[in-house]
């Protein structure tokens, strides 16, 4: 019964419904072979790409506790060896049960971040692969910087790939 009412409820916006039905057929999806370490390659110069990044959190032992963390990000190849990109945060949190709390339904604005990898060596010229990363995420009331050094190199069928990183937070 609640699927037939979410079905009802799509098809009341018809220009959503086409545009939401077209997208898969405008997408495409590019290798990312790792979750948590970086590769030193770029995207091309004057290429962009939009990703969509959705993480869940659910570590609380009693009660029902649900967060799920949004990423929104625009890439851009200013020059082959230069990328930059654009982000929006959001958080949306669902509590309830927990003990000695108020049960919570909200989803914030958790700021913007600004992203910058140089490729310094190429993975596919040089001997191995090395970029600068740093980022910087903001809320205006906290302060988010990170930095990277990454190194990566395919060999055959394999990718070897690890980066030291330094990330400091204040208010």
């Amino acid at each position: 019964m609640v699927y037939v009412q979410m079905i009802r409820k799509f098809f009341q916006y018809p220009l959503a419904a086409l545009i939401l039905m077209a997208l898969p057929s405008l997408s495409q999806a590019d290798e990312r072979f790792f979750t948590y370490v970086n590769e030193s390659e770029t995207i091309p110069e004057n290429s962009w790409e939009f990703e969509q990044w959705v993480t869940h959190q659910n570590t609380r032992k009693e009660g029902d506790y649900a967060q799920w963390n949004f990423r929104s990000e625009i890439e851009y190849g200013i020059t082959n060896a230069l990328t930059t990109a654009l982000y929006l945060n959001w958080d949306s949190t669902r509590s309830e049960n927990m003990p000695g709390k108020e049960d919570i339904h909200e989803t914030t604005f958790k700021g913007v971040s600004s992203e910058w990898f140089y490729q310094v060596l190429n993975p596919m010229l040089d001997p191995v692969g090395m970029g600068l990363y740093g980022e910087y995420t903001t809320d205006g009331i906290d302060h988010e910087l990170e930095g990277k050094i990454i190194f990566s190199k395919p060999v055959n069928d394999f990718i070897f790939a690890a980066h030291a990183e330094y990330e400091a937070e204040w208010e």
